[in-house]
Order: structure tokens, then C-alpha cells, then sequence
């Protein structure tokens, strides 16, 4: 499976702040596969900005494999370069395992449409961002190259909301002034999760 990432802004590795719109295109297309092909595991994991359960943020990709024994290969394209990705389907969704176009062997990025992934506080994916307003949760509004991502700063979380209330959300006149969760549809539900960061603070290290 070719799956492309067109459009980013950079290639610098410390540019990625969460979802981009084509990341975002990609979790649509497989929810929906990973919704048709059931899951395999049944174990719930809990996301955080570190990593997912025991795979953490920058080991090897190659360890996704030896977790998830229902893990595919897959690439992943923008601007020339390609990186490859482990996509896992989990209960009605998935989880995408990403590298980088500067480091193909290392997790850089988690992305969860399945309800089975929580934060730490159990927020996951399908459950009503209201939720997380009545909770209290410090959410910063961000629009990288047009699409809508909020962040979860408690846990170095990135999540996007569905497609409507995304909609909703730009044809707003808010957007000329300062961006805001109370922007936000109050009907809205997270669409995915992501982890924040990638490796770049390793690169060089080893």
C-alpha cells in the first residue's frame, strides 16, 4: 500500500506539530479498512506523548512487528522523499507506526483512530470533545496548512475532530482574530490521536 503525504510545509524533523492534511486524508482511508477488516488484539493501550504502551517513541520500527503480529508495511511520500509505516488495525480502527524521511528505521510519530487507545485521563478517539471541555482540559487550537488540530498539552497530545465539525469550524468569522477552543463545535468528536515531537532531539546522538 502507497499511501502519499503531499504538500508538508518543510522537511525539517522538528517541524511536525501533529496531523497534517495529508496525514489527516490518510486516517480516513484507514479507518475505514481497518472498520472492514475487524481487529486482532484486544489489548488496550494507553497513548501518551512518550509513546504507546510499551513501544516508545524512537525504537524501532521494526519492534511494532514483534507487538502487534497483525502489523502491515506501508510508505508513506511527500516532495520526493518516502518513509516507511506500520499500520495495525485495533477493535473499529487503527494505529499508524511512522518513521521519518530523516531517520527510516525509528518510530517518530503514533496515530490512533481506535477507541481502544486512551490517554492517561481515557480520552480516545469517538468520545465527544465536550468531554474534555467539562474536564477541564487545556486545549491549544492550531491550523497547520489549513486543518484544524487541538492540542491536549497535559499529555502531549494531538487530536483532530470530525470532518463536519471541522467544517464548521472554518466558516467561522473567528478565524481573523485569535483562535480558540470555544471556536470549537461543542458537538464535535475526536477523529484521532496522535503523539507529538517525533526523534529530532535524538538525531545526532547515537
Amino acid at each position: 500500500m502507497l499511501a502519499a503525504k503531499q504538500g508538508l510545509s518543510s522537511h525539517d524533523p522538528t517541524w511536525f506539530l501533529g496531523p497534517t492534511a495529508c496525514h489527516t486524508a490518510i486516517v480516513a482511508i484507514l479507518v475505514a479498512s481497518c472498520s472492514r477488516a475487524g481487529s486482532q488484539q484486544t489489548r488496550d493501550w494507553t497513548l501518551t506523548g512518550d509513546g504507546l504502551g510499551p513501544l516508545a517513541i524512537c525504537t524501532s520500527l521494526d519492534a511494532v512487528d514483534s507487538t502487534f503480529r497483525s502489523a502491515r508495511d506501508t510508505v508513506l511520500q511527500s516532495e520526493g522523499a518516502q518513509w516507511p509505516a506500520k499500520i495495525v488495525t485495533l477493535g473499529n480502527g487503527m494505529v499508524l507506526f511512522e518513521s521519518s524521511w530523516v531517520d527510516k528505521s525509528r518510530v517518530w510519530t503514533i496515530t490512533a483512530t481506535s477507541p481502544d487507545v486512551r490517554t492517561s485521563r481515557g480520552y480516545h478517539a469517538g468520545m465527544p470533545l465536550i468531554a474534555l471541555k467539562a474536564a477541564g482540559e487545556s486545549l491549544a487550537v492550531k491550523v497547520p496548512e489549513g486543518r484544524l488540530l487541538l492540542v491536549l498539552i497535559r499529555d502531549r497530545i494531538a487530536l483532530t475532530i470530525d470532518s463536519s465539525s471541522e467544517k464548521r469550524f472554518f466558516s467561522g468569522e473567528h478565524l481573523s482574530g485569535p483562535l480558540s477552543i470555544a471556536d470549537v463545535a461543542a458537538d464535535a468528536q475526536i477523529r484521532s490521536l496522535s503523539t507529538l515531537g517525533g526523534c529530532s532531539q535524538t538525531i545526532g546522538k547515537e
